[in-house]
């Protein structure tokens, strides 16, 4: 049995992968962290801790890794570390930089110090497509692409996986960082775009878009993205001495207007959109090239926009 520890178990991402790895890897025993933080509404969260309880091979800790002093409360061998925990959204990091930075580094910082001392050192890191630079719609490539994020959310976690860096070439870690992009489905958090925009939809209400809707983002389905953890995973317990960077996405970007025009017609309501001013602290676009991941893991989406809103919309229709 390996004991695999995951941050930020609660959250969208996290507790999807926590469910799937606990109904299809007998082997392994979840061990997951959450403070419950009220970044959203809590109770979406317990209900997800709740959903996991009933798995004998879950234990949960409701800590906060900004308390190093609680990590250690966790006396369990650790197999390997998948860490999602962290303060997430590009626009609420414009208003509170300092909270992003504290929560995503120093909390990054705590977890690569405490699998230190428990002589753990292999991690699965969750970063973001909000580090790259957008060069007139081209693929973002991990080791191509320029580096250069627009808001404190991307920063911290480009300082993360810097981090990480140090804590392989110092210490010796096996390390995947995974840049994640537009992650979207079932139990996916209430401020992203496409839960929005369709509670707005529901409610015959107006949709606010910054510009005039031509950006366009890499939609990716929560189940490919827990697929490219779970072959990550295997990947990493099975190699030494790596430093790997990923990129996770749909490789297919769609623009918001189309987007937008598609929720409308599965929802079967018109919608009136209203244009703001453009945000200049989000991409233009955002496009994964995901031929490293297909090469390495195996990586393949297989689901696109067009089914997995139908699962989304399936979902929150329930």
């Amino acid at each position: 049995m390996a004991n695999v520890l995951i941050t930020g178990c609660a959250g969208f991402i996290g507790s999807s992968l926590a469910e799937n790895i606990l109904k299809n890897l007998s082997h392994f025993f979840v061990l997951g962290i959450d403070n419950l933080d009220n970044f959203y509404d809590k109770k979406n969260k317990i209900e997800n801790v709740n959903r996991l309880k009933e798995y004998k091979r879950f234990k949960f800790y409701e800590l906060d890794i900004l308390n190093i002093h609680k990590l250690y409360s966790i006396e369990e061998k650790i197999d390997l570390c998948v860490h999602l925990a962290g303060r997430p959204g590009v626009l609420k990091s414009i208003e509170n930089p300092n909270s992003y930075y504290e929560n995503n580094l120093i909390g990054t910082s705590n977890i690569l110090n405490f699998l230190n001392a428990k002589k753990s050192r292999k991690i699965i890191f969750a970063s973001s497509s909000s580090i790259y630079k957008c060069e007139n719609n081209k693929p973002f490539t991990e080791n191509k692409t320029k580096l250069q994020p627009l808001s404190p959310y991307g920063f911290s976690k480009m300082f993360c996986e810097n981090l990480l860096d140090n804590f392989h070439d110092n210490f010796g870690f096996d390390v995947v960082k995974l840049r994640l992009f537009s992650v979207y489905g079932p139990n996916m958090r209430p401020d992203l775009a496409i839960f929005k925009f369709t509670n707005l939809i529901l409610n015959n209400k107006s949709v606010n878009i910054f510009g005039n809707g031509m950006s366009s983002r890499d939609y990716t389905y929560i189940d490919d993205i827990v697929n490219g953890i779970f072959k990550s995973i295997n990947f990493i317990l099975n190699e030494k001495n790596i430093c790997e960077t990923l990129n996770l996405g749909n490789s297919s970007p769609v623009q918001l207007l189309k987007l937008i025009e598609m929720l409308s017609m599965k929802i079967e309501k018109k919608v009136n959109v209203i244009n703001l001013p453009s945000n200049k602290c989000e991409l233009i676009s955002t496009f994964a090239d995901i031929s490293k991941a297909k090469k390495l893991i195996d990586f393949k989406p297989n689901i696109d926009l067009n089914s997995g809103l139908d699962k989304f919309l399936e979902w929150h229709l329930k």
